[in-house]
């Protein structure tokens, strides 16, 4: 029997960034075997002349768009999305996938909503990010967005606390379908400590350090001063990347924190496992969340967590895997932080792992898409 094709329109890790948007590779993984998969990813300014260029990679195609930056600044919107139209055009027209899932609704959006209803092919959309309302208020392209969503056949959102911000925005909220996102329960798998006399308390964070804080680590580095005062004998790695890790190590440094945090810079899904399985918990601090990739991840190693109450998370945190605690406070992450270093053996990590198994593993997620892809005939 024939597989479906099934073209997913997203960003994807690439060879200098190898975790961005992991947990779209993960999603490939579970459905390459199914499914004839090609993931569609655009790249703008960056090339010679537009141009579409394919790689078979395992079991897949990457199929990257590139196209060229226009040379009259004030048309660049403009021009860029004409020939990114036409392009599309082109790939779809040939190709004719069976389902296109676009994942977040970004302002290539539409313009795969625009072909494909040309080409009269179903097109399903996934949104993830945080930043959702600030792309549908956006000035161009925001009206356009929401048009994208209206149109889809499917919208998916990746947890209930982002479908509520959804709904304002979508005529028919009745049709936003909850979706988690799921992790490689293989990969990220409980493993034996290779440190087993430990005589600090470890845990572990794990986020982009943007200039918004975001990911609250200005909060998590306060509320760690507070924490020393009372039990010096912790270490707290911070893995990520981004333009406010000078702050943030201004701030540890200020704090005479030095011996207790480190700002580790980004690491591979393939070391962070091993962290994972070192951990004695671990911690989110975000002020926003619309799901928690990280959280998960370490949970499928079997790690109880400590999390804000951000939005995503408390639809899988309970007491038997973790503690929430207020967003936006680094009294309240103090006081977790207190009650965590006490309580996180007496957790149960087999119970933590299994809970991911069944609820957001591959096959879960697999299964669910057999159905949705398979309705569309």
């Amino acid at each position: 029997m024939k597989k479906k094709k099934i073209f997913l329109v997203s960003e994807y890790p690439s060879l200098d960034k190898p975790t961005n948007y992991s947990w779209i590779k993960t999603r490939v993984e579970a459905l390459k075997d199914t499914y004839e998969i090609t993931v569609v990813r655009f790249i703008f300014d960056s090339c010679e002349r537009t141009q579409i260029k394919k790689t078979e990679l395992h079991g897949f195609t990457l199929c990257e768009i590139l196209i060229k930056k226009g040379l009259i600044p004030k048309f660049r919107v403009f021009t860029s999305e004409l020939k990114l139209r036409n392009l599309l055009f082109l790939l779809f027209e040939s190709e004719r996938p069976d389902v296109i899932h676009v994942h977040f609704s970004r302002n290539y959006s539409w313009v795969v909503k625009r072909v494909a209803t040309m080409l009269g092919i179903p097109y399903f959309i996934t949104e993830h990010a945080t930043f959702f309302e600030e792309s549908v208020n956006q000035f161009y392209y925001g009206k356009k967005i929401i048009r994208a969503l209206n149109g889809a056949n499917r919208v998916f959102a990746v947890s209930h606390y982002l479908k509520k911000t959804m709904e304002k925005y979508i005529s028919n909220s009745q049709q936003i379908i909850v979706k988690y996102n799921i992790v490689d329960v293989e990969k990220f798998t409980k493993k034996e400590r290779k440190i087993k006399d430990r005589n600090f308390i470890y845990m572990v964070s794990v986020g982009s350090l943007d200039l918004n804080d975001k990911k609250g680590y200005e909060l998590l580095i306060k509320a760690l001063f507070e924490l020393k005062k009372e039990n010096p004998t912790f270490r707290c790695d911070i893995i990520g990347e981004g333009p406010n890790k000078g702050y943030l190590q201004k701030l540890i440094n200020d704090l005479n924190l030095e011996e207790n945090v480190f700002l580790l810079g980004g690491i591979s899904n393939d070391v962070l496992v091993d962290y994972y399985n070192e951990i004695d918990f671990f911690v989110s601090s975000s002020k926003i969340e619309t799901f928690g990739v990280a959280i998960i991840e370490a949970m499928s190693c079997g790690s109880p967590v400590l999390s804000t109450k951000s939005g995503g998370p408390e639809e899988f945190i309970n007491d038997s895997n973790g503690i929430l605690v207020e967003k936006e406070s680094w009294q309240s992450l103090y006081e977790g932080l207190v009650r965590m270093c006490i309580q996180y053996k007496n957790f149960d990590r087999d119970l933590i792992r299994n809970y991911i198994i069944d609820n957001f593993s591959e096959t879960s997620y697999k299964n669910i898409m057999l159905k949705e892809y398979g309705d569309m005939k």
